[in-house]
């Protein structure tokens, strides 16, 4: 009976992880996404500084 309880805690604490790592590059992606949009749009000058993704110019 632990057993069973100790693995099923362990495969949601594996699935919550996997559910946040998908998120976070999602999130990057998405990051990315804008950055290169803004590009084609003529601000290439501004996304360059933001490599980081971190800094996001005032809209």
């Amino acid at each position: 009976m632990y057993h069973y309880e100790l693995h099923q805690e362990i495969a949601a604490d594996m699935l919550r992880k996997a559910e946040q790592e998908r998120l976070a590059r999602s999130v990057v992606s998405g990051k990315r996404a804008a950055r290169n949009s803004r590009k084609n749009e003529g601000e290439g000058r501004v996304s360059q500084h933001l490599v980081s993704g971190r800094f996001r110019p005032a809209a």
